[in-house]
């Protein structure tokens, strides 16, 4: 038996606009900016040659969990293992199981299908002896969640890392991302409310068109001066322009506005993030919704440098 690890931080995107018209899956994806963050995905992955396994097929026995639990939906981790069997990189494997350790909230805008299929993609990788670079398995994450419609610019953003705008859409190793910098981490709030489904938004034309529309001078915008503070105002700026803020959200604005507190909206998430200066102040902040009528789900966490990686043990 052969088993790997890898891990790939969620990620939060503050404002983007949609390029998914390209020919080539490789180029599809958004322009946008966001950043990473030290809650995400870490997955394991066993397999075994298959002259041990009686000549089963790579994935006729596999066991996928999530969480601990089996789970047999995982649509976006089993195109991923279709895409390594397509490129003939799975011959005389059979994938035992593969488990998901899920720490950020799903379907909210915390990049989770991005994040599982790039953690799966770097360990299963690494499990066949690393038939492809870091960027040639990023690549294979990014057109899982393309075609499986579950994001368009969260892989790249998840495996650089760090605050970044996308300035050129695509996978890792054919979009382009430009490094916001920062000193330290960011100590970051979380509320959480009802799940938005990504692929159902990303399909209707009337949200496309805000997006695209309310995005493209934003983001131009930013790229002339990539700053914290200049992503902050354009994440915020996007979310009022675009008509996307939800009455929870708005909600959180009103608050985190009277306290002087930086905040912006998840996409897609009906959630918000709020900045403070250290973590201390984040977590009382925290213990103070919870004990009002805030109904949310709630967290701090800080941002993350680190884009997705290879856990060697």
């Amino acid at each position: 038996m052969i088993t790997a690890k890898a891990f790939s931080p969620g990620h939060i995107t503050g404002l983007f606009s949609i390029r998914d018209d390209e020919d080539s899956i490789d180029s599809k994806g958004s322009i946008g900016a966001g950043f990473s963050i030290a809650r995400g995905v870490t997955t394991t992955v066993t397999l075994s040659s298959a002259s041990q396994s009686g000549g089963d097929s790579a994935e006729e026995k596999t066991i996928y969990r999530s969480n601990g639990e089996e789970r047999s939906d995982l649509v976006v981790s089993k195109r991923l293992i279709a895409l390594f069997q397509d490129a003939a990189l799975l011959k005389d494997v059979v994938i035992r199981e593969i488990s998901h350790s899920i720490e950020i909230p799903q379907g909210s805008g915390f990049g989770s299908s991005g994040a599982g299929a790039l953690s799966l993609a770097l360990a299963l990788n690494r499990a066949l002896g690393s038939p492809l670079s870091a960027e040639e398995a990023g690549t294979m994450a990014h057109r899982a969640e393309v075609l499986c419609k579950t994001g368009l610019g969260t892989v790249i953003g998840e495996f650089c890392g760090g605050v970044e705008i996308r300035r050129k859409p695509g996978a890792p190793g054919t979009g382009e991302v430009v490094s916001i910098p920062i000193s330290g981490d960011l100590n970051l709030l979380f509320v959480v409310y009802r799940k938005i489904s990504t692929s159902s938004a990303l399909s209707d034309p009337d949200i496309r068109r805000r997006i695209n529309d309310t995005g493209e001078k934003l983001i131009e915008d930013l790229l002339r001066t990539p700053t914290l503070e200049a992503f902050l105002w354009a994440s915020r700026a996007f979310d009022e322009r675009s008509g996307l803020i939800t009455p929870e959200v708005r909600r959180l604005f009103d608050h985190f506005d009277a306290i002087g507190t930086p905040t912006a909206m998840l996409m897609f998430g009906n959630a918000a993030f709020a900045l403070f200066p250290d973590r201390e102040s984040a977590e009382a902040e925290a213990q103070a919704l919870s004990r009002s009528e805030e109904k949310g789900y709630l967290f701090t966490t800080t941002s993350s440098k680190q884009g997705g990686c290879v856990i060697h043990e």
